[in-house]
């Protein structure tokens, strides 16, 4: 008993061990009700907390989606906007080209003396878009009242149509014509003398040297031939004795079959054998797959010579005058041609003969009509008669008028290739201080004045269309 009391006294190390243990464990048992409340506002906080980080992210992913949907909305908006400006252009083309059929060319003989020029619509449909959809004020500028007119401004910043280009197939070179059984048909014939007439021009003598894509010598006939039988019908090499066609196009990384049939849209030429993005850029404005298979000389732009020099190529009584292979004059004369064609009405193909048979006297015309209006005559044309670093006296092509009306032909036009945009959502200028815009649409189609709708019961509908 002596020892135990000993361990346990008053003072003992022992005892305070046993008296922390028992305080310790009773403190768990049994804390007091201060204690108890403390522990449980803790543990609210803690509720509060995770509740508060669980909203804001509720509210963030909220206003993100919102935003977006917001975004989608105006994006949709403004693509709808972009479409029908786009359509409205169109339609407004649409309509100015009916009386261009209507009126304008049913009259264009005596228009023509009158004007002293081939009129077309189509040269002034940018000024007539101005006046329809933004600019009313040019009416007013005729002394037309426009307080009452509705529908034709429209609010800045809401949008802008565009005509981008519009210019005639007829003048350009019908590859569908190729579409026959027999290399002595005429239209197959005419069509590829006037491609090697294109082709074999000195000026792309360069071109067809790193032309690639062909190893035949006769690199210019290789690429006709290969045009030629991708569209015709039959599996004969053209104009190669009956040589089978082995284009290889089935061994391509992307392989696919000749078209053997018309084509759809002048674009599939670039599945040709030979037509590389180098080529097409040079040769690819002069080709079409509408109209007849002659170049209708009215619908030939100056700048677009090539066409004209091919035709004059093929009806030169001399095959042989060396001026037909100057990579230099021919340019100049093919341009003469035209401009005294169509500066002169465009109502006879004897005076496309005239200007190819003495071209300096249209430069001197010119000439002497830019002074009297202060033009210094045609400058600023690059290569045109009377243009800084053109032949002061062109050399003359005389042609053969048979030949020429076999080659070629003047007319109205009828197919046109009409490039529309329609853009909305305005978001500021660039550089050049031009409106930038978020949403662009772009129509791509082709009019054929001539054909018959079953949907309106009248001539004229889309042969093309294309929307991007």
């Amino acid at each position: 008993m002596r020892g135990l009391s000993t361990i346990f006294a008053p003072g003992g190390r022992p005892r305070r061990i046993w008296r922390w243990l028992n305080s310790d464990v009773g403190t768990r048992r049994g804390s007091s009700p201060s204690r108890r409340k403390r522990q449980q506002r803790g543990a609210a906080l803690i509720f509060v907390t995770v509740s508060l980080v669980l909203l804001a992210a509720m509210t963030v992913d909220h206003v993100y989606k919102s935003q977006i949907d917001v975004a989608s909305a105006y994006n949709n908006r403004d693509e709808v906007k972009a479409e029908f400006m786009a359509r409205s252009a169109l339609n407004l083309t649409r309509i100015m080209l009916k009386i261009q059929e209507r009126v304008i060319d049913r009259h264009r003989k005596v228009i023509a003396q009158f004007l002293g020029k081939d009129l077309q619509i189509s040269d002034i449909m940018p000024m007539l878009l101005e006046i329809f959809f933004g600019n009313a004020s040019l009416l007013a500028g005729f002394g037309m009242d426009t307080g009452d007119v509705r529908g034709l401004d429209i609010p800045p910043g809401y949008g802008k149509p565009e005509i981008v280009a519009i210019d005639s197939e007829d003048g350009k070179l019908n590859i569908n014509c190729a579409f026959a059984r027999s290399d002595k048909d005429p239209q197959v014939q005419a069509l590829a003398r006037q491609l090697y007439t294109m082709f074999s021009n000195p000026r792309y003598e360069e071109l067809f040297q790193h032309l690639d894509e062909i190893t035949d010598p006769d690199r210019p006939m290789a690429l006709v031939r290969s045009i030629m039988d991708y569209v015709d019908p039959d599996q004969t090499r053209f104009f190669a004795a009956g040589a089978a066609e082995d284009y290889r196009y089935q061994s391509l990384a992307d392989p696919y079959e000749e078209k053997n049939n018309l084509m759809d849209s002048v674009e599939e030429l670039h599945l040709v054998n030979g037509i590389n993005d180098e080529v097409w850029s040079h040769f690819g404005p002069s080709m079409t797959v509408y109209g007849t298979c002659a170049p209708n000389l009215c619908a030939v732009p100056p700048g677009n010579w090539i066409v004209a020099a091919a035709v004059i190529f093929r009806s030169a009584k001399d095959p042989t005058n060396p001026v037909l292979m100057d990579p230099f004059l021919m340019p100049q004369i093919a341009q003469s041609a035209l401009m005294t064609l169509q500066l002169m009405g465009c109502t006879d193909l004897g005076l496309f003969a005239q200007g190819a048979q003495n071209p300096s006297a249209l430069m001197q015309s010119m000439t002497g009509l830019g002074g009297q209006m202060g033009l210094g005559g045609m400058g600023g044309m690059p290569g045109a008669p009377g243009a800084p670093g053109s032949t002061p006296n062109l050399p003359g092509i005389e042609l053969d008028a048979k030949k020429l009306a076999q080659s070629a032909y003047i007319g109205p036009r009828r197919y046109y290739r009409i490039v529309v945009s329609g853009h909305a959502g305005k978001v500021g200028r660039d550089k050049l201080n031009n409106p930038k815009w978020r949403v662009t649409r772009t129509i791509t189609a082709v009019w054929d004045q001539q054909a018959f709708s079953a949907a309106s019961g009248q001539r004229g509908q889309y042969v093309y269309w294309k929307q991007e």
